[in-house]
């Protein structure tokens, strides 16, 4: 049968019957993932796992590297300080843009566009930001929570006039998007709040305040997940925004827990989430292995033996899904797969986001303008290494959890 009819075959099926609040691969996505398995070498996964980081990482060093002056001189003497606004916004807002090119495809954001929008917004925000300064104070106390809205504002007014008021179509879409992006752009209020909170407590009301995080974090990932719940294969990626956000300051209360009990608290609270995860995707698993023992034949004995994608792939190059049991099997990998992967990402995000905080944390601690940064105001050495032997701890429990994860992938899938 020929690709796109087998295709075809294959979405008729997934969409046959009612997932309920199951999100399932797509054809479109089961067959990429086919391809990739095949065309990708693991060393080429494993640099793209280690590399990804460095060009983000690079540029906030960077822009810390340029020392800035003193606050007391006020907002116009500090134009490093706009100079390194305007770079921050530029990059955020080229970023935004970029993720628009992915989600929304249909709307023709070009890379001459996106340029423009980012440049233009960057220039309109910290307009807007230097009338705070001027009118208000200066340094501008959680500038970003507080010029969230009319960052927001400037770059959408821009998006209208660059695809023009005329075009209804792409500009509903791309608005659709953007209230996405703008309950995202909420958790940098309510995250920066909640540290400012959590440095301010102190010993049990402290060890207590550690429980809003998951709250915070599935609240986010609920809402983030209903804006854009017609996306479902690119779930997993949108709403790693959030476990990216909860794991950055999760290690932030790590490094500004007042007592080793705290510590110990946060890791318990991330490892006991982990937990939950693996048994439901256990859970899922056995119900995948019972329905396969049904609708196995004598054919598929050799690829079920050597895991659940072999039989998938089998499947999708025969279109042998004429009967019920196999039909449920596909379905129920086909949201067995989305799972694993919601969870490959967060685990591999909670390992990574601890080491690179660690890797910055020590070289802004031999910058200059360490000395600006709250959480670095009376840093010694020694609490640097006390600081960073105990989100190295937290990594390494993330790290074990990661290849615990990665084993059982492999036993299962193949």
């Amino acid at each position: 049968m020929p690709p796109p009819v087998r295709r075809g075959c294959l979405d008729a099926l997934l969409s046959a019957h009612p997932l309920g609040n199951n999100r399932a691969y797509s054809a479109a996505r089961l067959f990429a993932l086919r391809d990739y398995c095949e065309a990708t070498s693991r060393v080429r996964v494993l640099l793209v796992c280690i590399l990804f980081c460095i060009p983000s990482i690079s540029a906030i060093v960077l822009l810390d590297v340029v020392p800035l002056q003193d606050p007391a001189d006020g907002w116009r003497a500090n134009k490093t300080y706009w100079w390194r606004l305007s770079v921050h916004i530029f990059l955020v807002c080229s970023t935004v843009l970029m993720k628009a090119q992915v989600v929304i495809p249909q709307v023709p954001f070009t890379a001459k566009r996106i340029a423009a929008i980012a440049v233009l917004t960057a220039s309109g925000f910290i307009g807007v930001v230097v009338l705070i300064a001027r009118f208000w104070r200066f340094p501008i106390p959680f500038v970003f929570t507080i010029s969230g809205l009319p960052y927001m504002i400037v770059m959408n007014t821009l998006v209208v006039i660059t695809l023009g008021p005329s075009n209804r179509k792409d500009l509903a879409t791309y608005f659709r998007f953007s209230l996405g992006v703008g309950v995202e752009t909420t958790m940098v209020i309510v995250y920066p709040v909640y540290n400012a909170i959590f440095v301010s407590l102190d010993g049990s009301v402290q060890l207590a305040f550690v429980l809003l995080l998951p709250v915070i974090k599935y609240s986010f990932k609920y809402v983030v997940a209903r804006m854009h719940r017609g996306d479902t294969d690119l779930i997993p990626s949108i709403s790693s925004s959030v476990d990216i956000f909860d794991a950055l300051y999760m290690t932030k209360c790590m490094q500004s827990g007042s007592t080793l009990l705290v510590g110990f608290a946060i890791i318990g609270v991330d490892l006991l989430q982990n937990a939950v995860a693996i048994v439901r995707l256990d859970r899922q698993t056995r119900k995948v292995r019972e329905l396969l023992a049904k609708a196995r034949t004598g054919g598929d004995n050799d690829n079920v033996a050597r895991g659940l994608l072999p039989w998938m792939f089998s499947q999708l190059e025969t279109s042998r899904t004429s009967s019920v049991a196999s039909s449920d099997a596909i379905r129920e990998c086909a949201i067995l797969l989305h799972e694993s992967e919601v969870v490959v990402v967060v685990e591999f995000i909670e390992t990574a986001v601890p080491v690179i905080y660690v890797a910055y944390l020590t070289l802004l601690f031999y910058l200059p303008n360490a000395k600006y940064y709250q959480d670095m105001q009376g840093f010694t050495e020694a609490q640097l290494r006390r600081v960073v032997t105990n989100i190295l701890i937290y990594a390494g429990l993330e790290l074990l959890s990661l290849l615990h994860i990665s084993h059982s992938f492999k036993r299962h899938f193949g």
